[in-house]
């Protein structure tokens, strides 16, 4: 739509298959939908597809619930719709209540990141920081250590603010080196977690049929 020439992640995902992986999970955490991931692996039982984002009608405006792939790709598109000022707190919840049951359930071969940093509060939308990007790429390594071998690759997606964008990506960079955060600054009230509590019910079925 005018803004990405090549979908890398969804190349790496298809090299990953050509290389004998026979399931990869992507987890799209960039603000917008990747309307484009999504379309090209709708109906493919092998990608699961993680999205969380800022509801419509922030750009571009896709990525509903319902919205959960067709044929033999049933199931295996989750979107994460969140609103305006969700922070650190919802994106935990994110990765322990709909990332980390799909992982378990559909043990993927490796875990790709689609990883945008504009979710943090001096970019757009919404409210996170670097401490929350480390936070949940910790969670991420976690889940690769269980189920893919410890196979996981971020690829930058972008960020629009200088010094959120070196502050996030430094963060989920030394998280992947294996430091822990020693503290993850969390809002009083999430506007987030109440919203991912919701979903995480809507989406425990389909979590519960992948294999």
């Amino acid at each position: 739509m005018g803004f990405c020439l090549y979908n890398n992640i969804a190349v790496a995902a298809a090299h990953a298959r050509s290389l004998g992986m026979q399931k990869v999970l992507i987890w799209d955490w960039d603000l917008h939908h990747g309307n484009g991931t999504q379309e090209i692996f709708y109906q493919d039982p092998n990608i699961l597809f993680v999205d969380s984002h800022c509801a419509a009608p922030f750009y571009p405006g896709s990525g509903v619930v319902e919205e959960a792939g067709s044929g033999a790709g049933e199931g295996y598109n989750l979107n994460i719709p969140l609103p305006w000022g969700s922070g650190n707190a919802a994106m935990m919840a994110v990765a322990d209540r709909i990332l980390k049951p799909a992982a378990e359930a559909f043990m993927p071969d490796i875990i790709l990141i689609s990883a945008g940093f504009y979710a943090h509060h001096l970019d757009q939308t919404f409210g996170m920081d670097e401490t929350g990007f480390a936070a949940i790429t910790e969670k991420v390594c976690r889940l690769a250590d269980a189920y893919s071998q410890g196979r996981v690759v971020m690829c930058l997606e972008g960020g629009y603010n200088a010094q959120s964008l070196a502050a996030s990506a430094h963060g989920a960079v030394t998280a992947l080196t294996g430091v822990v955060t020693e503290s993850v600054n969390v809002m009083k009230d999430d506007p987030g977690l109440a919203v991912v509590a919701d979903i995480a019910a809507l989406h425990a079925q389909r979590i519960n049929q992948l294999a």
